[in-house]
């Protein structure tokens, strides 16, 4: 089952990488996190995040806040009231 969920996971970050721009994490050979970003329906004015993570033992080092301020100077970024939101609950 977790192989299964695995898979599906790994599909879905390559589904949504291939609309947008996708930014990953390694340690070594590892992925530990992701994010991507992409126009809203191709909106010149909107954009929206897409598959944010970053694994749970690297949480609280700043990879997620690095990965939201990369996210943040790709030139799909558009200023979003929910990234804010997402900016204070990250700081």
């Amino acid at each position: 089952m977790k192989e299964k969920a695995l898979e599906f996971f790994v599909e879905k970050i390559k589904n949504r990488a291939s609309k947008g721009h996708t930014y990953v994490v390694c340690d070594n050979d590892v992925v530990i996190g992701t994010g991507t970003i992409s126009d809203y329906w191709g909106s010149k004015t909107e954009s929206t995040l897409l598959t944010i993570f970053v694994l749970p033992e690297y949480h609280g080092k700043g990879i997620g806040r690095k990965i939201i301020e990369t996210l943040e100077c790709d030139e799909f970024f558009c200023e979003l009231i929910a990234l804010k939101c997402a900016l204070q609950l990250l700081r």
